[in-house]
């Protein structure tokens, strides 16, 4: 995968002149980032689920910490929700890890469970508590976790150019902006771009009800009635009767 390229107005990167710098996000790292995407898929969702106020995935980093380099992240407030809830979306980064690993990475959610311990409200429960509460809650949503962690993944790649094959052009670097008074950074998937991943096209087929998600060229889908996925076979004939139904 290329590096990607983002344009700031800081004084970090390399001076390209007219007061913006050429912010590199080397390959290394983007592994690395692409290995998180179903940690923050999972904080993303039970947001939504839980009606806190989703902002967004954001690729950032730190001014004052660049030796930590840049990091996937979901914004969100909790403004609207319980103490109890808020902790539950602390802990679905590990709950989504468990769901798709078997287990979590203790460093990966290092940071969750220190501002976890600094919650008022949440009671005496440990963090390990709403982890096991948050695979209840996500794990009859784990094809929507999916389907946004291979959205960041599109997203990453998108900004890497990776369609050109040749990396993004200059003309296209995006802007780095500030995100909150400590971070700064790119917003991988929005708001409005999260919950339209989430409201799948609807389909009768072979008398079966099946919910269509897709990201960018790529079709994920799932049988309502008996959570089977979609096979590649019944992909392409699904696929081929809902373009014959919009003609």
């Amino acid at each position: 995968m290329p590096d990607i390229h983002y344009w700031e107005k800081g004084d970090l990167g390399t001076d390209l002149g007219n007061g913006l710098f050429d912010i590199v996000i080397p390959e290394n790292q983007l592994e690395e980032i692409l290995h998180k995407a179903h940690h923050e898929s999972g904080h993303a969702l039970a947001a939504h689920l839980l009606r806190a106020e989703m902002k967004g995935i954001v690729l950032q980093y730190r001014p004052t910490q660049t030796q930590l380099g840049w990091r996937p992240a979901a914004m969100w407030h909790a403004t609207r929700i319980s103490p109890q809830d808020e902790a539950m979306v602390l802990a679905a980064g590990a709950a989504s890890e468990q769901i798709f690993a078997g287990s979590y990475d203790p460093i990966s959610v290092s940071g969750d469970r220190a501002y976890f311990e600094t919650l008022a409200g949440r009671g005496d429960k440990p963090f390990e508590y709403f982890i096991e509460d948050g695979v209840k809650l996500l794990l009859p949503h784990k094809l929507k976790i999916d389907v946004i962690a291979q959205a960041i993944s599109h997203a990453i790649k998108r900004d890497a150019g990776l369609e050109t094959g040749v990396g993004q052009p200059q003309s296209e670097w995006r802007h780095v902006e500030q995100l909150t008074s400590d971070t700064r950074g790119v917003y991988l998937l929005t708001e409005h771009q999260i919950k339209n991943l989430l409201r799948p096209q609807q389909f009768q087929y072979q008398g079966k009800r099946w919910e269509i998600f897709e990201v960018g060229n790529e079709w994920r889908g799932i049988c309502s009635a008996n959570q089977a996925v979609l096979s590649a076979s019944t992909k392409q004939q699904l696929h081929r009767a809902i373009k014959e139904s919009r003609e």
